[in-house]
């Protein structure tokens, strides 16, 4: 009899993810746990699925080129980070400043680098020089995107359009939910900015910047230690 969340012989990581959603941490926990031995035997020899230990909440793991990245925005709750209250969906993550960025990792992963952003564009097709160049360039957004949000097939890294949150003396606002993704690096530039990648979903070229505030808030992926 096939188990609930093993579809030939694989793991349904997205559906077991809506299941995990609205529990607290020990309550994923014994749901997990209570999944049963065929369920755990399958975790033990995939690599296809990481469980967060800090909050047991899971992600898919892919492979694309010779990197591992987790398939789905973080979501571990890091004091100050945010959720946009209008996301349709908490597949969108949270959204963090750098250092918040940073701890959200768990242990074996860490925040991409710069350069490795760049080996992630250049998979994906763009060229080699085009990759270091600023602003907007090369043709990986929307192999980078996910089919839900630009209405076409693309490849295994499946961003949402989850977009940022800007804090200032006076205030704070949210922006670019549904419109753009916007992606943290580990890299710094000075000692207030910050590398990151961001792009739309009407154009195939990714903006690379090196003048983002720390202080601004941006989803993350982790992408797993050489």
């Amino acid at each position: 009899m096939e188990h609930k969340f093993i579809i030939d012989n694989k793991i349904d990581v997205a559906g077991l993810r809506k299941n995990l959603f609205g529990l607290k941490p020990k309550e994923r926990m014994k749901f997990l746990f209570g999944l049963g031995p065929e369920f755990l035997e399958i975790k033990k020899r995939t690599s296809e699925l990481f469980i967060d230990e800090r909050d047991y909440m899971v992600y898919s793991i892919v492979k694309i080129g010779n990197q591992y990245w987790f398939g789905e925005n973080m979501l571990y709750e890091v004091k100050g980070s945010v959720v946009n209250p209008d996301s349709p969906s908490p597949e969108y993550g949270r959204l963090y400043n750098h250092e918040q960025a940073i701890k959200s990792i768990p242990f074996g992963w860490h925040l991409p680098s710069d350069q490795e952003w760049n080996e992630l564009e250049m998979f994906y097709g763009t060229d080699k020089e085009e990759v270091l160049a600023m602003g907007e360039r090369g043709v990986a957004a929307y192999a980078l995107s996910s089919p839900e949000w630009i209405g076409k097939n693309s490849g295994l890294f499946n961003a949402l359009p989850a977009g940022y949150y800007s804090t200032w003396k006076d205030g704070a606002a949210f922006a670019g939910l549904g419109t753009h993704a916007s992606y943290l690096s580990d890299t710094v530039s000075d000692s207030k900015s910050v590398w990151g990648r961001h792009w739309g979903g009407c154009m195939d070229m990714v903006g690379r910047y090196d003048v983002w505030r720390k202080t601004t808030y941006r989803a993350c992926r982790a992408i797993k230690n050489g």
